[in-house]
C-alpha cells in the first residue's frame, strides 16, 4: 500500500490486507478460545479486542502526526507493516492446542500443552482433560460444512452467527468508521480538531473494552450483554435526539443552495460550505469568493452533546457487543463445526460490515441523520431481544460442557 503508484494498485493491496486481517481475526479467536483455561478464557479472549481498540488510539495518533502531511498515509501503511512481521516471527514459538494435538492423536504432546495450561495440574486432571476432549472428538470426528445445518449444530450455528452479526446492523462499528464524518456535521471542519476528539472518543472507548475485560467473567457473558445493550439503546437515541436539533430531519439536497440556511446540512454535505453572505446561506465548495465562509456552524452548543452522546454509545458497545460475540463464537459451536462455524459467522459478519459501511451515507441522504442513528437503536433493542431469549451463560463452564447445554 505505502508503495502504490495508481489508485488501482492501492484498492487491491487493500483487499489483500483487508482478507489477511479478516483470516488472521478468525484464527486468533479461536486459538485463544482453545489454548485458554477456562476460568480465564473470557478475559484471555477479550484481550484481543482490547489490543485492538489500542489500535485504533495509535492509528489516530499516527493520522494527527501524518495530516499535515500530503504524502503521509504512505507513511501511515509503512509502519502499520511492522506489526505482521513481527506476528510472523512470534506464531513460529507458540504451541499447538491441546484439542487439534488430541484430534490428531498426539496425547503426549497434548499434555505437554495442557500442563503449560494448567501448571501444578494432578496427572489426573491432566487425563481428564484428555478424556474429555478425547470423548467429544470421537463423536465429531466427521464434521463437514453440511453439518452445521443438521441436528444438534443448527442451533448452536444459529445463535453463533446470529450474535456474531448483529452487532454490525446495530451500526456501532459502522458510526466508529465515520465519526468524523458526524463530528463534521455536528458543526466541527477544522480536520486537526477532529482527529483529537475522535482520538478522546476512542480511548474512552478503549477503556471501556478494559472494562469489559474485567467484568466478562465476573459478570457474565449474558448478563454484561443485557446491560450494556439496554445501555447503548440509550445512548443511540440520544445521539439521534442531538442531530435532530442540529441538522433537523434535512435529507441531501440536489443542490448546495438547496440547504439555505441550514449550516450543519450544508456542511455534512462534502460539496458545499456555508457562507456569511445574506445572513448565512449555503453554496458550493469552488465559489470564487470562500473568504467569508464558516468553519464551523455558529452559536452551536449541541455538537458536545453529539460528542458526549456517540462516546457514550460506543463506551456501551465496547464493554459488551463489541467483544463477548467473538468469545461466545469459539465456546458456542461444538468442536467438529468450530472451524467451519467460525469461518461462515465471521464471514457473515464482515459482509454485514461492508453493506452498512456502504449504505450508510446513502441513507443519510434518505432518512437523514437521525433516522439513521434511530435505525441503529432499533436493531441494538432487537437485539436486546435476541441475546435474552437465545443467549445461554457460558462463564466458568468448558467447552464440553457448553457442548452438552446447547444440545439439550
Amino acid at each position: 500500500m505505502a508503495l502504490s503508484s495508481t489508485f488501482t494498485v492501492l484498492l487491491i493491496s487493500r483487499f489483500i490486507s483487508g482478507c489477511g486481517i479478516g483470516i488472521g481475526n478468525m484464527i486468533a479467536t479461536l486459538y485463544i478460545c482453545e489454548i485458554s483455561p477456562k476460568f480465564h478464557r473470557g478475559v484471555l479472549v477479550s484481550c484481543n479486542m482490547v489490543l485492538s481498540n489500542a489500535a485504533l488510539i495509535i492509528s489516530i495518533l499516527t493520522g494527527i502526526l501524518f495530516e499535515s502531511n500530503g504524502g503521509g498515509w504512505r507513511w501511515m501503511s509503512a509502519a502499520a507493516s511492522v506489526i505482521p512481521l513481527i506476528q510472523l516471527f512470534a506464531v513460529l514459538f507458540i504451541p499447538e492446542t491441546p484439542r487439534f494435538l488430541v484430534k490428531k492423536r498426539d496425547f503426549e504432546e497434548a499434555r505437554k500443552v495442557l500442563s503449560d495450561i494448567y501448571p501444578n495440574s494432578s496427572n489426573e486432571f491432566l487425563d481428564k482433560e484428555i478424556e474429555a476432549i478425547r470423548s467429544v472428538i470421537v463423536e465429531d470426528t466427521k464434521g463437514s460444512y453440511i453439518d452445521l445445518i443438521h441436528y444438534p449444530n443448527l442451533k448452536p450455528t444459529l445463535i453463533v452467527t446470529g450474535v456474531i452479526t448483529l452487532p454490525e446492523f446495530c451500526g456501532f462499528d459502522t458510526i466508529m468508521y465515520y465519526s468524523t464524518i458526524l463530528l463534521n456535521m455536528s458543526g466541527y471542519s477544522n480536520v486537526n480538531d477532529i482527529l483529537k476528539i475522535s482520538l478522546i472518543v476512542y480511548g474512552l472507548n478503549f477503556i471501556a473494552t478494559v472494562l469489559g475485560l474485567l467484568l466478562v467473567d465476573r459478570v457474565g457473558r449474558r448478563k454484561l450483554l443485557l446491560y450494556t445493550l439496554f445501555a447503548a439503546i440509550i445512548g443511540l437515541f440520544l445521539l439521534g435526539l442531538a442531530f435532530v436539533f442540529i441538522t433537523g430531519f434535512t435529507t441531501k439536497q440536489n443542490t448546495c443552495s438547496d440547504y439555505r440556511n441550514n449550516c450543519n446540512g450544508c456542511l455534512g454535505d462534502g460539496r458545499c460550505v456555508f457562507s456569511k453572505q445574506n445572513g448565512g446561506i449555503c453554496v458550493l465548495k469552488n465559489n470564487l469568493n470562500l473568504s467569508d465562509a464558516y468553519d464551523s456552524c455558529p452559536n452551536n452548543h449541541l455538537n458536545v452533546f453529539v460528542i458526549c452522546s456517540l462516546a457514550f454509545s460506543l463506551m456501551t458497545y465496547a464493554a459488551g457487543f463489541g467483544n463477548v460475540p467473538w468469545l461466545l463464537q469459539s465456546e458456542l459451536l461444538p468442536l467438529n463445526i468450530r472451524g467451519r462455524g467460525v469461518g461462515v459467522s465471521t464471514a457473515s459478519n464482515w459482509v454485514f460490515t461492508f453493506v452498512f459501511a456502504v449504505l450508510f451515507l446513502p441513507l443519510i441522504g434518505i432518512i437523514t441523520v437521525s433516522g439513521t442513528i434511530w435505525m441503529f437503536a432499533i436493531f441494538t433493542l432487537l437485539s436486546w431481544w435476541f441475546v435474552f431469549l437465545f443467549i445461554p451463560e457460558t462463564a466458568g463452564r468448558s467447552l464440553e460442557e457448553i457442548e452438552k447445554l446447547l444440545a439439550k
